[in-house]
């Protein structure tokens, strides 16, 4: 099967044109896991980076990870995202914790416009991400 750049029946046309500068303004990209998992991903965030430029990228990364983002992309927007872990034998709403938790960041949000957005998130816990 053959890739073509014509919108197939069904997906709207108003996809922006990845391939054309300046077609991508700002590009939010999810990966709130831990420090290793986000070395992992340098290469990828890396390919985006020489696409989009470091300036247009808004990192949004846990608490732990906030400061090698912001070392190792100096102009992105590094949002940083706390989490809740489940405490054993504890009754605990991890995801309303989570939400409240990162009300902030959330705030920080809703204020920027992207027009892309890509999520490096594994799937080990998904009470972690909301």
């Amino acid at each position: 099967m053959a890739l073509s750049s014509e919108p197939q029946a069904g997906y709207s046309a108003a996809v922006p044109d990845l391939k054309r500068p300046g077609g991508i303004g700002r590009v939010f990209v999810l990966k709130p896991d831990e420090i290793g998992d986000f070395v992992l991903v340098t290469g990828a965030l890396r390919v985006l980076e020489k696409h989009f430029g470091q300036a247009s990228l808004i990192l949004a990364v846990s608490a732990a990870v906030a400061p090698l983002a912001r070392m190792q992309f100096p102009a992105a927007t590094v949002i940083p995202l706390a989490f809740h872990r489940r405490q054993p034998r504890k009754l605990v709403n991890v995801t309303l914790i989570n939400i409240l938790l990162n009300l902030p960041a959330l705030f920080k949000l809703a204020g920027r416009r992207v027009e892309a957005a890509v999520c490096l998130r594994s799937m080990r816990n998904y009470l972690q991400t909301v």
